[in-house]
């Protein structure tokens, strides 16, 4: 069982238990690793179950300074780099100077998304000025704690509010994305590049119309409407073309969606908005989006950004990484953990559950960094968390990004 930490809790038991088919002579083996359990309800630790720990030290995958701070962090279990690992590099970047508004409730004491995306781009250029091989693979991964701070970045965040389950746009489990995602931007591409065969062969389950010359005007014009709505429209209006043209018929999904959301407003008196069931009052509110955001969208789920979420990367490598800690999701507070890291043995039940949730998903991000590792907070840190931090990556690799009314300034370490 691969991730086995990772399973539902009490199966790795009932594998193994009194019960379990072990006592006829089966073998199980669990390959995972407890420190990277970052989802609720899983199994994590089984050293209370009757089997034989079989530890991995060599590192395969990291540089010689990244293995340093996962040691730092993990005296218990200490790995060794290869042979042949690169030096690399692992610098901390902290917002503490930040004397403007933070912000409240899911992302308090976050610094505004406007300056986040300012403080990116300038560590960017930081980096380049320090290390000029910093983007020599591509763009280096950026991970993030939440799809609303990636949405923010990418320009796809009324998108995110939308939606009250980011599943629901990311997962394409909502009918209407999926069909706006996998069917129609993938249409206009190739409509746009004149590749007609492709289009119909992906169109060919909605019955399209070609019975006369007329049509084929007839699909130019529309994909030059539907073009100019994507250029400058809302999604109601591009739905509202597609809705409305008669060249190919639309999932009976989206089709009953409109008609039920539409039968919902004449209920509804002059103002109002639906806000229940959830499907129509999503419905309602990604129509009004700016179309530009689900070609955002489409670039971000089809992993054509440097973005992913750091529950999104479990398993994965890259050559350099910048890891962004701030606020967004109330189940973790990496300030507390780095913080609370040399009195970790002295927490409550509760505290070391709140403890060990961050920190678990703190490792995880950290150890996708093949070569460098960049670290941001975007909360405030303490001196007890820059105190941990010190005794991890040195003083001289902690970074104080300075802000003032003219922009961020050159860096004091």
């Amino acid at each position: 069982m691969d991730e086995y930490q990772d399973t539902p809790s009490g199966l790795a038991e009932v594998m193994i238990g009194e019960h379990a088919l072990s006592s006829f002579g089966s073998s199980y083996g669990f390959f995972g690793d407890h420190w990277q359990q970052i989802y609720d309800k899983t199994c994590g630790s089984i050293d209370h179950l009757p089997v034989a720990l079989i530890q991995k030290r060599a590192n395969w995958r990291s540089s010689q300074a990244v293995v340093d701070v996962l040691n730092h962090m993990r005296p218990e279990l200490p790995q060794a780099a290869v042979s042949d690992a690169e030096p690399g590099s692992v610098t901390v970047y902290h917002t503490n100077s930040w004397t403007g508004p933070r912000g409240t409730h899911s992302k308090k004491g976050q610094i505004p998304d406007d300056v986040l995306k300012e403080t990116l781009r300038w560590i960017t250029e930081d980096r380049l000025n320090r290390q000029k091989s910093w983007d020599a693979d591509g763009h280096p991964k950026v991970l993030m704690l939440t799809h609303s701070s990636i949405a923010s970045e990418l320009g796809f965040i009324n998108i995110d509010r939308s939606f009250s389950r980011n599943e629901d746009f990311v997962r394409k489990n909502d009918d209407v994305v999926a069909f706006l995602l996998d069917v129609v931007e993938p249409c206009c591409d190739f409509f746009n590049s004149k590749q007609y065969g492709p289009m119909f062969d992906l169109l060919k389950r909605s019955r399209p119309r070609m019975v006369q010359r007329s049509d084929k005007t007839g699909w130019t014009d529309l994909f030059k409407t539907i073009n100019t709505a994507r250029a400058k429209g809302t999604v109601g209006e591009v739905l509202d073309i597609l809705l409305q043209q008669k060249y190919f018929s639309l999932p009976q999904s989206v089709t009953n969606r409109h008609r039920n959301w539409e039968l919902a407003l004449r209920d509804l008196e002059d103002g109002q908005e639906i806000t229940e069931p959830r499907r129509l009052a999503s419905y309602g509110k990604f129509r009004s989006v700016n179309y530009r955001e689900v070609i955002a969208l489409r670039d971000y789920v089809e992993e054509n950004t440097p973005f992913s979420t750091q529950h999104g990367v479990k398993g994965a490598e890259y050559p350099r990484v910048l890891a962004v800690f701030g606020g967004g999701w109330t189940q973790y507070n990496f300030p507390d953990m780095l913080a609370n890291f040399s009195q970790r043995d002295s927490l409550s039940a509760q505290g070391r559950r709140r403890f060990e949730r961050s920190r678990n998903l703190f490792y995880v991000a950290c150890s996708r960094a093949q070569k460098d590792l960049v670290l941001l907070f975007t909360t405030q840190l303490s001196g007890s968390a820059l105190e941990t931090l010190k005794e991890w990556v040195g003083g001289v690799n902690i970074v104080d990004v300075q802000y003032s009314p003219e922009g961020i300034k050159s860096p004091s370490a």
